[in-house]
């Protein structure tokens, strides 16, 4: 007869079954899950936005896809990954890129910074425009991206996917009211801050001069701010 199983195996079991892992949106992991997991000497895969806190976990930091740089001999052989993916999801709308559009095609995913979800919303945007319609459009300031790069699937994906702004909301949302004035206060910033700057600019409110560091703390976890302490995406600014 079968050992009976806990509610943390189950959902392990459960899990096995599915082709990949779901995303972890939030913190809420099921806290048998996990100490199902360390008893059985289980591994888990999971994306998040930011640290689950569980005993024994890793993080691996997922960088921005490489884009292309000027003048280097080896993106004919190997083009770089933001390319690529703009390459495909282009390709999946009808679009192709050819060497006639190329460059376009690359400052495109240097204005983007190579980030996924804005490649892919902006890739979507070719079935109406043109690469050079889209990169023009794109320098026009935040309120032109935010139209542009809104492109996702209104059926069977997920609402956050379905535009850039509603990506930024959800994780807007997802912050503390201290959080989300940190956020705001900090966009300022053209390009960096130190902690004394940052002191200077965000102290008001629910946020005091000692509060910053510990907030900030809090939006690198949330993957807001990057490790160098800036804000993610120009688009914020």
């Amino acid at each position: 007869m079968d050992a009976p199983r806990s509610e943390g195996q189950g959902a392990l079991m459960r899990a096995e079954t599915t082709k990949a892992p779901p995303r972890c949106t939030t913190v809420g992991v099921p806290k048998a899950l996990i100490e199902s997991a360390v008893v059985m000497s289980l591994r888990i895969l999971a994306t998040s936005r930011e640290p689950l806190g569980c005993q024994g976990e890793r993080l691996q930091l997922v960088p921005p896809l490489s884009n292309p740089q000027a003048h280097d001999a080896l993106q004919a052989s190997y083009p770089a990954e933001a390319l690529e993916l703009l390459a495909e999801r282009a390709n999946a709308v009808g679009f192709t890129i050819s060497d006639d559009n190329r460059e376009a095609a690359e400052r495109l995913c240097q204005q983007l910074d190579g980030i996924p979800l804005a490649i892919e919303l902006a890739a979507a945007g070719l079935r109406g425009q043109s690469i050079e319609e889209i990169t023009d459009g794109l320098s026009k300031g935040a309120g032109a991206r935010f139209r542009l790069l809104s492109g996702g699937p209104r059926h069977g994906g997920n609402p956050i996917h379905q535009s850039l702004r509603a990506a930024l909301d959800w994780s807007y949302q997802l912050c503390s009211g201290p959080e989300q004035d940190l956020w705001t206060r900090v966009s300022v910033f053209e390009d960096g801050w130190d902690l004394e700057a940052a002191q200077a600019v965000c102290t008001g409110g629910q946020v005091t001069s000692e509060d910053v560091l510990t907030f900030l703390g809090s939006l690198v976890d949330k993957s807001v701010v990057d490790a160098e302490v800036r804000v993610v995406l120009e688009e914020v600014k």
